[in-house]
Order: structure tokens, then sequence, then C-alpha cells
């Protein structure tokens, strides 16, 4: 479930971790509604028009039916990201890899023992906003019930996912987890996420610090793509030499998701922004 967790890691910015794998990732799978995600999208793929599932697909809905599905805290996030991002593809993809059950598996084993992610959620650095993570995870499920292609692309804008985590430190503050870069990766994904203001600021490690600072233009130092502004990349990431650089367009060669303003790199070339197999499929 190489996809799921590049949706995952592109939500805090961490998408060096990510490499193509002859198709996009798993956050490339991942779907969103053809409204902006509020509950006004367009009807779709079974949806209604109000940003909720129509009633044929509310009855037997891969993506559940219990009214307080997206009501996640850390220890269940993985688990709800994975039914979504499963029911995506059986409902998107022509031709989906696995049957349901069997993608649910991988992909929240990925999610969970890979990255850790409901261990960084459950790290109180980064401020864990549990109504913001059910808007953000409900948006997801509505853009994915009516395939919208333009999901990846909202995971890495401020929209996204990060809204989920506040953070707890302000500008100028020390971020640096107790063994810096010797720490355990979600301790780290949790120091890198600890700033307040998300959308203006992020923990910067350096050889000697780690301090919040405010995102960088075009050639500004970065560790992460927190650290760029909206529109840039950090290349390279998760080191201290990284500088922002603007995503590509569709057609020019990439390593990684999050090169791309498609965030869809499949066969190490950008997606376009209206590929539904590319977002979906695995």
């Amino acid at each position: 479930m190489f996809r799921f967790v590049v949706v995952c890691l592109l939500a805090l910015g961490l998408c060096a971790a990510c490499s193509d794998d002859s198709s996009s990732s798993d956050m490339d799978r991942m779907p969103p509604p053809t409204g902006d995600g509020d509950g006004d999208g367009t009807s779709g793929m079974g949806g209604d028009g109000d940003g909720d599932m129509g009633d044929d697909m509310m009855d037997g809905s891969p993506f559940g039916t219990d009214p307080t599905r997206n009501d996640v805290t850390p220890g269940a996030i993985c688990a709800r990201l994975a039914v979504i991002q499963c029911a995506g593809e059986q409902v998107c993809c022509d031709t989906p890899s696995a049957d349901q059950a069997s993608c649910e598996a991988d992909a929240e084993s990925a999610c969970t023992t890979g990255l850790g992610l409901d261990a960084v959620a459950g790290d109180a650095a980064v401020g864990f906003d549990a109504a913001a993570a059910a808007a953000a995870i409900t948006m997801y499920e509505n853009r994915a019930m009516q395939c919208d292609p333009s999901a990846p692309a909202w995971a890495l804008s401020p929209d996204g996912f990060t809204g989920a985590f506040t953070g707890t430190l302000g500008p100028g503050e020390d971020c640096m987890p107790e063994g810096g870069l010797e720490a355990d990766l979600p301790v780290i994904f949790a120091a890198l996420a600890s700033c307040t203001n998300v959308a203006t600021q992020a923990c910067l490690p350096t050889e000697t610090t780690w301090t919040c600072e405010p995102r960088g233009g075009a050639d500004a130092a970065c560790f992460t793509d927190l650290n760029c502004q909206d529109g840039l990349f950090c290349d390279p990431a998760l080191t201290t030499m990284g500088t922002c650089k603007a995503r590509k367009a569709a057609g020019e060669a990439c390593l990684t998701a999050n090169e791309c303003s498609s965030a869809v790199c499949k066969d190490s070339v950008c997606g376009a922004d209206d590929d539904v197999q590319a977002a979906y499929c695995l």
C-alpha cells in the first residue's frame, strides 16, 4: 500500500520518503468531490450533490454507513483512512488491484507500522484537533465518493490534512525532539508538525538547531515541504541541504508525488490534474 503511505506523508509534508513505484502515490489515489469538499459538491458516482452519498450508495456502501465513522481519534485514524482509500479504488478504478478487505489490511499496516500516523497524532506536541481531523476525513471521503482526481493536490494544500495538527510551539521556539534525527520516525514526524499556524510556519532543522520558522519562498532552506510556501516542494527533503523549488507541471520528470502540481507521479512522469485512473488505481 505504497500510495496510502504517500497520502499520509503528503499531509505532513514528508513525501521525500516516497518514490515512484510505477504508479502514483497512495495519495495519488486519494479521491475528493467535484465541489469544494464542504458539502456543496456536485453529484457523481452515487453522490446526490449535497456532499453526502446518495441512497443507492449508502445501502451497503464500501465507505461505511455509521454517521460517526469519521469522528476518529489517534489509534483509529489509519484504519478509517484505509477504508476510504480502498473504497475509492473499488468505486473509481477500472481495474482494482485487490479486494477491499485485503486492500484495507495492507493499507492500515503501511500507515501504522510504516509511518506511525496514529502515533504522530497521539503526540502532544502536534496539538491534534479531533474536529478538524473529522472535517478533513469527511472531505476526503466525499471526494473519494465522487472520484474527483484533484484529491492529491487538495491534500498538499493548507485545506488538507495538516489542519488536524494545530501545533504547540510558537515562532522561534525550539522544536527539536529528544534524540534529534536519531529519534524514532514517528517522534521526528511529530516534531516536524509541532509548530502552530502551519499555513505560515514550520519546524526547520539545521545542522545545529530545530526552530519554528516562517515558510520560505523559492530557493529558501527547507527540511520538508512544510518549510516551503504553497506551490513549492523541498528538494532534497529530509536533509539540511534542501531548498524550495516550484512544483512541476504534467509531463515533467519526477521521482516523488510531491514534486508535481497534481501530486501524481506515475512512471516517473507528473500526471495530469484530471486523470482519475492515476489518482485512484494502485
